[in-house]
């Protein structure tokens, strides 16, 4: 391996699609000076969709073949993606696996001097359990090794997180349902 410096940029990309439905009404109720009694009424409906991205930049400089610890500032169920050789052809499967904000995960950048890039990506998260009157600490751990190319942003893992929010008030109704996608992306470029 060449004794280089590896710029390890992550960033997170989120998309959300969501449908909302708003139904409102009103009343309103007015006395006449001779009396009478005037009520009117009206509902409305709204439907509404979003789709947004927002992103997330991360550097750590880190020498090839060296480890490089990456935060992701909040917990978040990915499905790791590795890519494995089968029958002579490169695919990519998923493996699942919590990152925790406060340890995320760790990235090890691997180059021979060609135009990809090994990663391995690796998490390790502390579970505490009570059984009886024991409390029993464990560790558990993932980790999944890719093949990227050098200097272009690829996906490393994936998180798919379903929205369904219902609120009632005194005007009327409004029901929000949607998904929030994730996409961990690397890009690592020689330094």
């Amino acid at each position: 391996m060449p004794l280089k410096n590896l710029l390890v940029e992550v960033r997170q990309v989120q998309s959300s699609q969501g449908q909302g439905t708003d139904v409102r009404g009103g009343l309103a109720v007015g006395v006449g000076s001779n009396g009478s009694v005037d009520m009117q009424g009206r509902i409305g409906a709204q439907s509404s969709q979003s789709q947004q991205s927002a992103r997330v930049l991360q550097q750590a400089l880190v020498l090839n073949g060296r480890s490089a610890n990456i935060n992701l500032g909040r917990s978040l169920p990915l499905r790791l993606l590795q890519t494995v050789k089968l029958q002579g052809v490169w695919r990519t499967v998923e493996s699942a696996v919590f990152l925790d904000a406060n340890t995320g995960f760790a990235a090890s950048p691997r180059w021979d001097g060609g135009d990809g890039v090994e990663l391995v990506l690796s998490a390790q998260q502390t579970a505490t359990q009570v059984s009886g009157s024991q409390v029993v600490n464990g560790t558990s751990s993932a980790s999944s090794t890719v093949l990227l190319p050098l200097g272009e942003w690829f996906t490393v893992a994936h998180s798919e997180q379903q929205i369904n929010a219902n609120t009632q008030g005194l005007t009327g109704l409004s029901n929000q349902a949607g998904a929030v996608d994730t996409d961990l992306q690397v890009r690592i470029t020689v330094r």
